[in-house]
């Protein structure tokens, strides 16, 4: 039984040798090798693609993701940059403000000098008043003119302990009447600020005195009479000269000496 079960094992090892043999030594032996190693590029060609692609597009997105990180650092850096231009520009305006306000200081004859800085300017009356850090603890009266950016701005109209309100020649309902002089070849035109004109961003100086000499681009000055007592601080100078509405009363229009866009230091000043 065992010698017959050896001799079929080596007669289908004998076919076998037989089979592989002539494949590979007949005609078709050629063409089945040639089929088998084109299925096999195939075959590698497609998983090749996608796992090149995959490598790719990892790079692509590594590559990506640095780039961003880097535009985020940059962002960062561009406005820790901005944001320190804007503050020394801040400082440049208000120190230029300061230098101003203290050769005005050192020239001016008044008596009462009070520098304040501008603690609130609301948005929505930007050109009718602001509020500065100082009041009747320093001294601070209704009585007082207040000078910035190169002339007088406005007048203290409310008071209180520790802060005061400056109503701005800029509000066109002024209620707070400034009496000016305007200087000619032959003395002074007496009038007083009554108004402002936005459309043409100048004061309005009526009920004068005179109207007799007065010129355009002459100097218009505080007169130092009635309930504002400062005299001799520049106002503007004189932009045109014409009638009224009522066509009865000369008016002129007085362009401002100072600048009321940008306003941080305020002087306050009485005699």
């Amino acid at each position: 039984m065992n010698k017959f079960k050896k001799s079929k094992f080596f007669i289908f090892f004998l076919i076998t040798i037989s089979l592989i043999g002539g494949l590979l030594f007949s005609p078709v032996s050629s063409h089945f090798i040639s089929f088998s190693s084109n299925i096999i590029s195939t075959i590698d060609r497609m998983i090749a693609r996608p796992v090149t692609f995959v490598l790719n597009e990892k790079d692509r997105l590594f590559d990506l993701m640095k780039t961003y990180k880097e535009n985020g650092d940059l962002k960062k850096a561009l406005y820790t940059i901005e944001e320190k231009a804007n503050k020394v520009d801040s400082l440049d305006d208000e120190n230029s403000q300061l230098r101003q306000l203290l050769d005005l200081k050192e020239q001016d004859q008044n008596t009462i000098k009070i520098a304040s800085e501008v603690i609130a300017r609301s948005p929505s009356a930007w050109t009718n008043e602001l509020t500065i850090d100082k009041g009747t603890a320093s001294d601070v009266t209704k009585s007082m003119l207040a000078i910035s950016n190169g002339g007088v701005i406005g007048a203290v109209t409310q008071v209180s302990a520790d802060s005061s309100v400056v109503t701005l020649l800029s509000n066109e309902k002024n209620s707070s009447p400034i009496s000016v002089k305007i200087q000619t070849e032959t003395g002074f035109v007496y009038g007083i600020i009554t108004g402002f004109d936005s459309k043409n961003s100048t004061f309005i100086v009526s009920q004068l005195n005179s109207f007799s000499g007065v010129t355009e681009g002459a100097s218009v000055l505080t007169s130092g009479l009635g309930t504002y007592n400062a005299e001799n601080l520049l106002v503007g100078k004189v932009l045109s000269v014409s009638k009224g509405k009522d066509q009865l009363n000369d008016v002129i229009l007085v362009q401002p000496a100072a600048d009321f866009s940008d306003i941080q230091a305020v002087i306050l000043v009485r005699n």
